[in-house]
């Protein structure tokens, strides 16, 4: 999984009427400028060959369709494999805001959040769970998959310090009507699928102790 960094930009200018843009500084303007100009961060300077995703999922200025705002905000997250990845883009990301901020005559404050690292599965502790955790559910129902996915956890960290296995669990087919993704707003889960769960937990534990 992909370690990942999320950030905030607040953006201030000078609220007014909008018909007389000219006696205010627009802070939505500045915004899709700034929003425009990160999209090069990866189209330009980070290799095609190294992943890297970099989303805004908030964009919030104005109330009122005749006025433009004092400010706003906008928020989002880079997903990355490597950490210095991760590292050049948010240096990077930080540096187009206070450069353009500086042109278009807005103030900027760029705010990132908790740095997670990639979530890594230990090679050796993989091959030597996996055969119990697949003897109790099922060797077809339990998969080792090895592409990467964009999404991110902080269960990370404990990798940091110790060798970890991570496990993801299906959690409802689409023929029984599970057919919502993680962060839809009608997604659901079948509870019966945590007992599964639960059983893959005590064979990893067991079989990590060698009972």
């Amino acid at each position: 999984m992909a370690g990942s960094i999320p950030f905030e930009i607040q953006i201030a200018g000078k609220g007014g009427h909008g018909s007389a843009p000219e006696n205010a500084i627009d802070p939505i303007y500045a915004a899709v400028q700034i929003y425009q100009a990160l999209q090069s961060v990866k189209m330009r300077e980070i290799s095609a060959q190294e992943p890297m995703v970099m989303t805004i999922g908030e964009f919030a200025f104005g109330k009122t369709c005749n006025v433009i705002p004092q400010s706003g905000q906008m928020s989002g997250t880079i997903r990355f494999f490597k950490k210095e990845v991760g590292a050049y883009a948010i240096q990077r990301i930080e540096e187009i805001v206070t450069a353009l901020a500086a042109a278009l005559r807005v103030e900027a404050t760029f705010i990132t959040g908790v740095f997670l690292p990639p979530v890594i599965n230990d090679a050796s502790l993989t091959q030597k769970l996996l055969p119990s955790i697949q003897a109790e559910l099922g060797e077809d129902k339990v998969r080792d998959y090895q592409h990467k996915f964009m999404s991110s956890e902080d269960f990370a960290f404990y990798g940091e310090a110790v060798p970890v296995l991570y496990l993801n669990m299906g959690a409802g087919s689409k023929a029984a009507g599970y057919d919502c993704s993680l962060h839809h707003p009608k997604v659901e889960f079948d509870e019966n699928a945590m007992k599964f769960g639960v059983a893959a937990l005590v064979s990893a534990a067991l079989g990590f102790l060698e009972v």
